[in-house]
């Protein structure tokens, strides 16, 4: 079924039986497979191997995310997390890691992803401070070395952690922005780390060891509004808008800088864009508000004693200076005590806030609702931008899949219908690059069509392959390694773009692991 909801010719699906065999190409499997089911599912009274073994992989609590070579792979599940090496050649055996308990006792992981970022010339490794981040329900953020090794664990909100979002320089609505960050989103809240801040926060771990918090993330927090009714499922920091027209026709150094573009997307409303300042310390403010609250009472009674004193002193019955000051501070304690014992239990208390998580109490800063696009029955349950460009992707309740336009936030380009419960990746063919840049794809996997796997064009471009995947499968995209814009330049070779582009894979439920590429494309790897 194509973009207009009709069949394919016989002619394009003979083309597309061809070319099946060559756009996925064989590139690991994940060593004792059985192991990590029974490891993952131990709940399970019967014997969990047996149980799961075709059907692990639909489990709506799994969590599976692939380093930017797509050679290591973290499985998460409840409050256990598995790190594996695909195995490359067959005489080769690595030993996986599994790490019980991944998060406390009474949270559950809730996402994971893994960043990396692109080392130098001059480094040996392509690919350095890679690791891994698991988000937990009780909104914290942990972090581990790509072995396996705790690093560090912070708390930017008090709720869960739905998604955790790495956008890479060039991906976004503003044409040439270089910047990067990682987003965290949160019921109610999403949180910005730079990538250069996190870069250096990650070695400084991975030098002095766990549980050290001599480098605290600096991050940027943003209250979402609560709309009646609404669930947000999915959401990312697009980067800045595009600048206006006044901005362009200035060339005074000091122009306003772009509000950065908020992208949520649930539903009621099904798609959400804010507009939010990053100048704006609108949580400091709050928080400062909060304060005087709650010594307004005290002040106002070390007033009142000034003015009685002021009052004596006009009578003539002038008193000591420390005995009115005494009186005053002590009614000021006294009311103070008065208010803490109305309220029996402190926020951090409420939100099991522990010492050094202090942030997570902090309110974020302000939105303003840029657009919104309302569809009552439809549930959109996942965003993802494009590597490069402001191109992004996503898929619905309602089997479609919709390529948007984030320059002018939501814009609908190309629509795909009959895809239920449909999965997207997005990869790059640098066979086809154009003025050094590859050509970017929209992969969808569609198990409701057997697993049918295509591969398409993006705007008006057709589907240049097409493979049956079959069921249990999973369609995943290879982490975004932060500073592959940057390397990628007009003069880059063959080699330096395969190894920085966006990769697609295909995770079977036998531990198989298949590369997703273009039917002439030679191995990705």
């Amino acid at each position: 079924m194509d973009s207009t909801g009709k069949e394919p010719s016989d002619s394009k699906a003979k083309e597309s039986a061809n070319s099946s065999t060559k756009c996925l190409i064989r590139h690991g499997e994940l060593e004792g497979c059985e192991k990590l089911i029974a490891f993952l599912f131990d709940e399970c009274l019967d014997d969990p191997v047996l149980q799961y073994s075709n059907t692990w992989l639909e489990d709506q609590d799994l969590k599976i995310a692939l380093s930017a070579d797509g050679r290591r792979m973290a499985v998460a599940r409840g409050r256990r997390l598995a790190l594996f090496n695909l195995l490359q050649n067959p005489g080769e055996r690595l030993e996986p890691r599994y790490i019980d308990d991944a998060c406390n006792s009474s949270e559950s992981i809730t996402d994971i992803t893994w960043i990396a970022f692109v080392g130098s010339a001059s480094q040996p490794k392509v690919f350095v401070d890679e690791c891994i981040l698991v988000g937990t329900s009780a909104g914290r953020v942990g972090f581990y070395s790509a072995s396996g090794k705790f690093l560090q664990s912070q708390r930017f909100h008090t709720t869960e952690v739905i998604r955790l979002r790495v956008r890479g320089g060039e991906s976004g609505p503003c044409r040439g922005d270089a910047t990067e960050d990682l987003t965290v989103l949160y019921t109610g809240a999403l949180v910005r780390l730079d990538a250069f801040d996190l870069q250096s926060c990650v070695r400084r771990w991975q030098v002095l060891g766990a549980g050290q918090h001599e480098s605290e993330l600096q991050v940027r927090k943003w209250e979402l509004p609560k709309w009646k009714g609404s669930v947000c499922l999915d959401g990312v920091c697009a980067g800045p808008f595009p600048p206006l027209l006044d901005n362009l026709l200035t060339s005074s150094s000091d122009a306003p800088v772009s509000d950065l573009c908020l992208l949520t997307v649930g539903c009621k409303p099904a798609m959400m864009a804010y507009s939010a300042s990053e100048t704006d310390d609108l949580g400091v403010v709050a928080l400062a508000s909060k304060v005087v609250g709650s010594m307004g009472s005290a002040v106002f009674g070390l007033a009142n004693s000034v003015a009685s004193s002021a009052k004596h002193a006009a009578s003539g019955r002038v008193p000591v200076l420390g005995s009115w000051l005494g009186s005053a501070l002590g009614a000021a304690s006294a009311t103070a005590s008065a208010a803490s014992a109305a309220r029996p239990q402190s926020e951090a208390e409420k939100h099991d806030v522990r010492p050094g998580e202090e942030a997570a109490l902090e309110e974020g800063g302000r939105t303003r609702p840029w657009r919104a696009v309302q569809d009552g029955p439809r549930r959109v349950t996942s965003l993802r931008l494009a590597p490069r460009g402001s191109m992004a992707a996503s898929t619905d309740s309602l089997g479609r899949v919709c390529l948007l336009d984030t320059a002018s936030p939501f814009t609908l380009v190309r629509m795909w219908k009959g895809y239920r419960k449909a999965s997207i990746a997005w990869l790059e063919d640098s066979n086809e690059a154009s003025h050094g840049e590859p050509q970017q794809l929209l992969a969808v996997l569609a198990p409701m069509r057997g697993g049918l796997l295509e591969i398409w064009q993006l705007r008006r471009g057709q589907c240049v392959a097409r493979a049956k995947c079959g069921n249990n499968c999973q369609l995943l995209e290879a982490a975004r390694p932060f500073g592959a814009a940057m390397s990628v330049t007009r003069g880059s070779s063959e080699q330096d773009l395969q190894r920085v582009i966006a990769k697609a894979f295909i995770v079977h439920g036998s531990g198989q692991v298949e590369a997703v590429g273009m039917p002439d494309l030679p191995d990705m790897l």
